[in-house]
C-alpha cells in the first residue's frame, strides 16, 4: 500500500516509516502540508496519515488541505490532541480515522486496511454514479 505520512517530528517519522515499511507499505514521507501536497500531485497514495501540528497548518485545517490534494485516499489522523472537538472537526473535514498517539502498530495497521476498504468503497460508488450520469446524459441526447 502506498501510504502518504504527513508529520513535522523527525523521529516520529522515522519510527512509523520504518514500522511500515516492515510491514510492506511503501512510505512517502512529507514534512509539512506544502510538501504533502506538492507529493500527492506527483503520486497517488492509498492512504494518509496526518499529524495536526505541523509548521504551515495545524487542526482540521490539515485535514481539509490533504484531503483536497490527495482525494481519493483514505485520510487517518495520528495525533497526540485529546480534544474533542477538535477531533470531531476532522471527521466533518474529510478524515476516515483518528488515532491517539502513542498507538501499537496492530491498530495502525488496521485503521490503514480499514481506511483504503472505505474509500475504494466511496470511489467505486463515485465513479458508478458518475458512469450513470453520464449514460443518462448521453442517452438524452440520442433521444431528443
Amino acid at each position: 500500500m502506498r501510504v502518504l505520512l504527513v508529520e513535522g517530528d523527525l523521529v516520529e517519522a522515522g519510527a512509523l516509516s520504518t514500522a511500515l515499511a516492515l510491514c510492506g507499505h511503501v512510505v512517502e514521507h512529507a514534512h509539512s502540508v506544502r510538501d504533502a501536497v506538492e507529493a500527492a500531485q506527483v503520486e497517488r497514495f492509498d492512504v494518509a496519515i496526518v499529524d495536526l501540528k505541523l509548521s504551515d497548518a495545524a487542526g482540521p485545517e490539515v485535514v481539509r488541505i490533504v484531503r483536497r490534494a490527495a482525494e481519493r485516499a483514505a485520510l487517518i489522523v495520528f495525533t497526540g490532541s485529546d480534544d474533542e472537538s477538535e477531533l470531531l472537526a476532522c471527521y466533518e473535514a474529510g478524515a476516515s480515522d483518528v488515532i491517539e498517539k502513542p498507538a501499537r502498530l496492530a491498530v495502525i495497521e488496521h485503521a490503514l486496511l480499514q481506511g483504503r476498504a472505505r474509500q475504494s468503497f466511496i470511489n467505486r460508488t463515485s465513479a458508478a454514479a458518475a458512469i450513470a450520469g453520464a449514460q443518462a446524459l448521453a442517452a438524452s441526447f440520442i433521444a431528443g
